[in-house]
């Protein structure tokens, strides 16, 4: 979650063939204390309506989507958290 990571991820290399949008990006201030309750606790319902927003536009995007790739940190940190509410989310919203 933490804006600095996320920019140096999209930020890349310019001989990098993946290319990312910070508009394709959610992130928010640090400073949760490493804990996995608040991401999927606290920031996952409250940024919901936003994560949905995000993962509608890219799907979208997409001539044809067969499904979600989600790679997210197994630590157990806020990160991790947030990561399991987006998974619950991709389930319950995009199931087939």
């Amino acid at each position: 979650m933490e804006p600095k990571v996320i920019h140096s991820v999209t930020a890349g290399s310019a001989s990098s063939s993946w290319q990312y949008s910070l508009a394709n990006t959610f992130s928010q201030q640090s400073g949760s204390g490493n804990n996995w309750a608040r991401g999927y606790c606290s920031y996952g319902p409250k940024f919901r309506a936003k994560i949905c927003d995000l993962i509608r536009r890219e799907a979208e995007r997409c001539d044809w989507l067969s499904g979600f790739l989600l790679l997210q940190s197994m630590a157990g940190g806020t990160g991790a958290g947030l990561g399991a509410y987006v998974a619950e989310l991709l389930r319950d919203e995009h199931s087939s």
